[in-house]
């Protein structure tokens, strides 16, 4: 016997003969049933198994079983699935029979629900009202643990997997798990590779995106700029993940450390905040199966105002990282009172015949500007004039100043402020960093929506120009405004 026959007696104890070219022979073969309960059927006996023996083996029935078009690939586990879901679905018709009893009536009616197809579709977005507005209501960074918290508790693995399972070393105890995930695409690879496969299935992803994001009322230019935005940030995290053949080595994705560890990967991340909203379970120990993963998303979720940054440079606007140089006290509180003396002139008078008249907040500065003292607004005024100067002398060498700003409707001109940003109560001042210093220089500034950047934080851009530039600004802002858009 030579060493391939023995091979095969081996593997295959019913000692199917090779070299059998008999036609008739193999039909009869084919026809038995295999009393180890091979399916003969499912092989190729064309192929010559010492050249490719899986073909061999399996070559018929892959044959008989070519991949469904809505199917990646598909095997004989499929077919076992296929075949496990019509003997549920029976059940379930079963169950729906009148005369049911109660607990299979139970199972039906879960059953049906689901299958509500026309009644979904009215429904729309509604259900997902709760979960949409919470995600609206990010006013910056800071609010994304929480919310990313939450989701992960109704089944949504934003920007990374997260968790308990048995230690792998230690099946008797529980650890907190953090993997990476977030990604939409099944794999990394789509993400990395560059191939015209790659770049397609890309192209296709961020339509449907953008495809989701209109059926849930986004229109359909900014649906696309966040489609694009979306990308960015599942690229930016995959460009950090493990492939799958890495994954594969179990002392790859073990990294065991001490709970409060954790936040040491994500430092600009509320940890805390995010493990409550989670519900996360008590426990010492956690195992971080890909740490710069969750490094990426700490660089991602901190990251928003850069890529807006490189998108305007490529699209030729040169951009400097600088600041007007402050005199020394220049500060916010520094020239508030000259806000509360202006109030108190124009309204102190009918203040102190009824202040519940006014606004709670415009009151109390009301109150605060009928007890500052001449000296006192004195300073303000130095205060104001010296943050003035170096505004002027600032843009004596540059164009524009461009800081990041929260995005909201617009309010009122009887108004001071926004009265809601982000979905939370605001006040005079919280809409961008430099809005007290620009309107106590009187310089024109604008402000324009972004909703573009690499985190995807809802923030925008504020423009400011120097004092009579008002021209040069809109122009700028409608360049700016046409390539965060476009």
């Amino acid at each position: 016997m030579t060493r391939t026959q023995a091979l095969t007696v081996i593997v295959f104890p019913l000692a199917i003969a090779l070299a059998a070219d008999d036609a008739a022979v193999r039909a009869q073969e084919a026809a038995q049933t295999s009393r180890s309960g091979i399916d003969l059927a499912a092989m190729d006996r064309t192929a010559n198994p010492c050249d490719d023996f899986y073909q061999y083996a399996c070559g018929g029935w892959i044959k008989a079983h070519p991949a469904p078009p809505d199917q990646p690939n598909y095997g004989r586990f499929n077919e076992l699935q296929d075949r496990n879901n019509e003997i549920l679905r029976d059940i379930l018709d079963s169950a729906s029979k009148p005369g049911a009893p109660a607990d299979q009536k139970k199972i039906a009616d879960y059953y049906a629900s689901c299958m509500a197809e026309k009644e979904i579709d009215t429904k729309g977005t509604t259900p997902l009202g709760p979960d949409l507005q919470r995600v609206d209501a990010i006013k910056d960074k800071n609010d994304i643990p929480a919310v990313a918290g939450h989701l992960q508790t109704v089944g949504t693995t934003a920007f990374f997997g997260f968790g308990s399972a048995p230690d792998f070393k230690d099946a008797t105890q529980y650890l907190l798990i953090y993997a990476q995930g977030g990604l939409g695409l099944p794999d990394r690879d789509y993400y990395i590779k560059d191939d015209a496969n790659a770049q397609s299935i890309r192209g296709a992803y961020e339509k449907h995106v953008s495809k989701m994001l209109q059926l849930a009322g986004t229109p359909a230019a900014k649906a696309d700029a966040d489609a694009k935005a979306v990308l960015a940030i599942e690229t930016a995290l995959a460009k950090s993940a493990l492939d799958r053949t890495a994954r594969r080595n179990p002392a790859n994705i073990y990294h065991k450390m001490p709970r409060d560890d954790v936040k040491k990967l994500m430092p600009g991340f509320n940890l805390s905040q995010f493990l409550e909203r989670a519900e996360a379970p008590p426990g010492d120990s956690a195992n971080v199966s890909e740490p710069d993963f969750l490094k990426a998303v700490d660089q991602v979720v901190a990251d928003g105002i850069v890529s807006v940054v490189k998108r305007l440079s490529t699209a030729g606007l040169r951009i400097a990282h600088c600041d007007p140089l402050w005199p020394p006290g220049a500060t916010e509180e520094a020239i508030m009172p000259l806000q509360h003396a202006g109030l108190a002139a124009l309204y102190g008078d009918a203040f102190r015949r009824d202040p519940t008249v006014f606004d709670p907040d415009i009151a109390r500065q009301i109150e605060r500007g009928l007890s500052w003292t001449g000296a006192e607004v004195a300073a303000a005024l130095g205060a104001s004039a010296a943050i003035a100067n170096a505004f002027a002398a600032f843009f004596c060498d540059v164009d524009l100043l461009l800081t990041p700003t929260v995005p909201c409707v617009a309010w009122p001109l009887t108004q001071p402020g926004p009265a809601m940003i982000g979905g939370r109560p605001a006040s005079p001042r919280g809409h961008a960093v430099f809005t007290p210093f620009v309107n106590h220089a009187r310089l024109p500034a604008i402000s324009i929506p972004c909703r573009t950047d690499r985190g995807g934080l809802p923030f925008g851009l504020q423009i400011i120009s120097g004092r009579g530039h008002d021209r040069r600004l809109l122009k700028a802002a409608r360049r700016i405004e046409g390539v965060l858009q476009s």
